[in-house]
């Protein structure tokens, strides 16, 4: 056998030694968008293919949105460039069902969220009055660009949740004084390492509408340093009322914190903006008209300490 030959024969066999390592440990780069969603949405009827694959192509964009926003602001850019790559070939596309990639995709989301959440380094300390400002202004800019529907999150997807007793109870209770019932119950870090359980309601009516209220009872922290879901006398004529008919709420993490926001019209533009405190009471901070601030709530204590 010449040199050429064996040069041949050697570069054969380390094709196939390669194969074989892909094969065995599994594929060394991501799917295309494309082929994931061939693979998971093959077993769809034709008729349903089409939804499918938009609603594959929704979660990727929040999984993006996700993803920039924790890449940069975290300290280890490269380590969560990273253990993004593996979590796509050993996550994702390990997904045969659109509902698994879904779920995946979101359950991922939430993962950055709590890397982003630690950078921002916000969430457990009580909010000003600029930091109050800050927000209404970013998020109204943002519902300007129709940038929001990409920022929330799907509460039809979230990780299911397992209620513990106690909890069941309090749930059962909140059934029974409000219009509807909660479709599904959902966790939220709200503080490190502390997930709050809140439950997303339909609320009935004449055209579809839903709220979301917690279902885990408020965490204990000084009423001077956490607002609460009571209303002061003075606050009465300055407190927005939460108004859902006709729309529905959703939860959008922004700036280091969580929101809840109702939307309105069809381009999802935000109204109502609420604050998930870190002790997993709901307040108003402002409505928004179009890419403005129409109002806000004056309720912030400047001195407010922990």
């Amino acid at each position: 056998m010449n040199i050429n030959s064996r040069i041949h024969v050697a570069a054969l066999l380390v094709c196939a030694l390669t194969l074989r390592s892909t094969t065995a440990f599994g594929a060394t780069s991501a799917l295309p968008l494309d082929a994931l969603k061939a693979q998971v949405c093959r077993d769809a009827f034709e008729n349903q293919r089409s939804y499918c694959r938009n609603r594959i192509d929704e979660s990727d964009r929040k999984l993006n949105v996700a993803y920039r926003e924790a890449a940069s602001i975290a300290p280890r850019n490269r380590e969560l460039r990273a253990q993004q790559r593996r979590w796509l070939v050993e996550v994702r596309d390990r997904c045969m069902t659109d509902a698994c990639a879904r779920q995946t995709m979101n359950a991922r989301v939430l993962e950055l969220q709590e890397i982003a959440l630690r950078a921002w380094g916000r969430r457990e300390v009580p909010m000003t009055g600029d930091e109050q400002r800050e927000i209404c202004a970013g998020i109204a800019d943002l519902s300007s660009r129709n940038e929001v529907a990409d920022r929330l999150l799907p509460l039809e997807d979230m990780p299911p949740v397992i209620l513990p007793e106690p909890v069941k109870g309090i749930r059962s209770e909140l059934s029974r004084s409000m219009r509807g019932t909660p479709r599904q119950a959902f966790s939220l870090p709200i503080r490190r390492d502390v997930n709050f359980v809140f439950g997303n309601y339909d609320t009935g009516g004449s055209c579809y509408s839903s709220e979301i209220r917690a279902i885990s009872e408020p965490l204990h922290r000084p009423t001077e340093s956490w607002p609460s879901e009571e209303i002061d006398d003075e606050e009465e004529d300055d407190v927005i009322r939460w108004g859902t008919w006709g729309g529905g709420e959703s939860v959008l993490m922004f700036h280091g914190r969580y929101f809840v926001v109702t939307t309105r019209g069809p381009e999802g533009s935000v109204g109502i903006v609420t604050w998930i405190t870190p002790v997993g009471t709901r307040r108003p901070v402002c409505v928004l008209e179009k890419a403005r601030t129409e109002r806000t709530v004056s309720y912030f204590r400047e001195d407010a300490a922990l």
